[in-house]
């Protein structure tokens, strides 16, 4: 027998040893490999029946066809209670025959395989006892056990994503925040264990941990809407749109990879519904004039969410239910808020000024992004940087681009390296019939551009060498010179109907007025603000009932924010 394959018995025929070493090198194995093997050893063994141990090694045989059977079983039908089984019937032979690594094996796997069975039998609490003593048994396994810890690692992530779903229709929150939160660092322990960065599996790990948190968000959104705890509702999740952006990363080409892609939008939009109607909610029940919200929009909000849970198949039926609750209950709101007043918009406008930033997924791209976003998000800017992973409007990556480019004021595009999808959305910008400005940037050791591009005007910019500090903020000093002195940028200044209120421009006030904050903080004024005016115009008593900061920072911020503080600050 090989030194490298462990037995846990020691046959006295070389003929029996032959056996048992071809079968036990077949746990871990593909079970329809694994079976080929075992059938084929019981075959050959039919000569031996003169042997004594003829029938210990047929029990032997037996019981481990058993054990491949039972993982053939879940591969291809997912059917735990018969593996389970298959499993307790091979544990008590391999227990007679004293094989007491492979019982252990065997007991490890049918705990894990009755625990996923109580999980579909929403028996939770005996559910996940089964599924904490399983990797416990299999530990003591030894060798044999570690073979099918990846097949646990895998399983376990959806499992308990599903064990996690369960306790929310209960309305188990707690127990659904636990077991979501566990699927997804069961999720990211796959990619760090198994996978590369480069390997689409480590994306759809990443975007899998993702979605599973966003979910438990969802619903605990959900829950605060209907116990009319508005107070907590202060922004869309951002990680249901994260998800879908890393799940996209994979290509999608397999059903879960899409299914679970779409389950990301259906939760995204979702959540892009519930927190204007929770603000809307909040002003009519406390008499304040209401937002004046874009109903037509969060309708198709609704309706892409519908869709995308009904391609979901049995999956989305209870999304589609929850959609057909949150049009009822938008309807009624929208009913309700007709007749009340709206609130005061900003002193210049209806929202700022935005630009829609065209550029591929890359560590020089983050550098230029970093060095835009600090240049035009703060003053004398104050635009809103838009890049379509920021938020899903539509279902189809195609789609969503396009509704993005519907919606803002001019776009960047950075050609550097003639990037497939920037190039196609830049030529989508050639017959704008509204004539928006389109600024095209493009690093000087980049890409010659193609015959068509030679005649625009460039911002040309270099990256900065490594090792000389902060590489965006030493691209911004050249992006800021060029951008200067293009007329189109001037314009777009002009015609500025507000100041997008960005975390680096509250950064940069609270740092003059020597203001400490910290990064949650300065997340939640932005979020409850999208403008700088509306800030300004803001007493106390609104900001702290907006963000939930306490008086004297609520105080803090409104005179920072005052426009003579910040006409007078140094």
């Amino acid at each position: 027998m090989p030194e490298d394959t462990p037995s846990p018995v020691e046959p006295p025929e070389k003929e029996f040893a032959g056996i048992i070493s071809a079968v036990l090198a077949c746990f871990g194995e593909e079970p329809a490999d694994a079976l080929a093997t075992v059938e084929q050893a019981g075959r050959y063994l039919e000569s031996f029946r003169h042997r004594p141990d003829f029938e210990n090694m047929r029990a032997f045989l037996t019981a481990s066809r058993q054990v491949f059977l039972a993982l053939a079983r879940v591969q291809s039908e997912a059917d735990f209670a018969a593996a389970a089984g298959l499993l307790a019937s091979s544990r008590a032979v391999f227990q007679a025959l004293d094989l007491n690594e492979l019982a252990d094996t065997a007991e490890g796997l049918r705990l894990y395989f009755e625990g996923l069975t109580e999980v579909r039998r929403q028996n939770l609490t005996r559910a996940m006892e089964l599924l904490r003593q399983a990797p416990e048994v299999l530990n003591r396994a030894g060798d044999f056990g570690g073979r099918f810890q990846p097949l646990v690692d895998h399983m376990a992530p959806d499992q308990l994503f599903t064990a996690g779903v369960i306790a929310l229709t209960r309305g188990d929150l707690a127990l659904a925040r636990a077991l979501l939160e566990d699927a997804a660092q069961k999720a990211e322990y796959l990619a760090a264990t198994y996978y590369e960065e480069a390997d689409d599996d480590w994306s759809f790990c990443h975007g899998l941990a993702r979605l599973y948190r966003a979910y438990y968000a969802l619903f605990q959104l959900w829950s605060d809407f209907s116990r009319l705890d508005l107070e907590r509702i202060a922004a869309p999740d951002r990680m249901a749109r994260e998800a879908r952006e890393w799940i996209g990363r994979t290509g999608l080409d397999q059903p879960i990879r899409r299914n679970c892609y779409r389950l990301a939008g259906v939760v995204g939009a979702i959540s892009d519904v519930l927190v204007p109607a929770a603000r809307l909610l909040r002003a009519l029940l406390e008499g304040q004039p209401t937002p004046d919200l874009d109903f037509a929009a969060l309708e198709q909000c609704i309706q892409e969410a519908e869709n995308e849970s009904a391609a979901l198949g049995e999956q989305g039926a209870g999304l589609i239910r929850v959609c057909a609750q949150l049009r009822a209950m938008l309807a009624n709101l929208r009913r309700y808020d007709q007749a009340r007043p709206k609130a005061k918009p900003t002193s210049r406008g209806s929202r700022p000024t935005q630009l829609f930033v065209m550029m591929p997924y890359s560590e020089e791209a983050r550098v230029l992004e970093e060095a835009l976003r600090r240049l035009f998000e703060n003053e004398p800017y104050c635009f809103k940087l838009i890049l379509a992973r920021d938020r899903t409007l539509k279902p189809g990556l195609f789609d969503n681009v396009k509704a993005h480019m519907a919606l803002v004021d001019g776009f960047l595009a950075d050609i550097s390296t003639l990037n497939p999808n920037v190039m196609l959305e830049l030529g989508m910008t050639e017959n704008d019939p509204r004539n928006r400005p389109v600024f095209v940037l493009r690093r000087k050791d980049g890409l010659e551009a193609p015959s068509d591009l030679k005649g625009r005007l460039y911002v040309e910019y270099a990256l900065p060498e490594a090792g000389a500090g902060d590489p965006s903020e030493a691209l911004v000093a050249q992006l800021r010179a060029a951008f200067e002195a293009i007329e189109d940028t001037r314009e777009l200044l002009a015609r500025r109907e507000a100041r997008f209120l960005s975390e680096r421009l509250i950064r940069d006030r609270i740092r003059r007025a020597r203001l400490a904050m910290d990064d949650a903080e300065v997340k939640k004024l932005r979020e409850c603000f999208e403008a700088v005016e509306e800030l300004e115009q803001a007493e106390p008593a609104l900001i702290a009932r907006k963000t939930g900061f306490d008086q004297d920072l609520a105080g803090a911020l409104a005179r920072i924010f005052k426009p003579l503080a910040r006409d007078a600050a140094p």
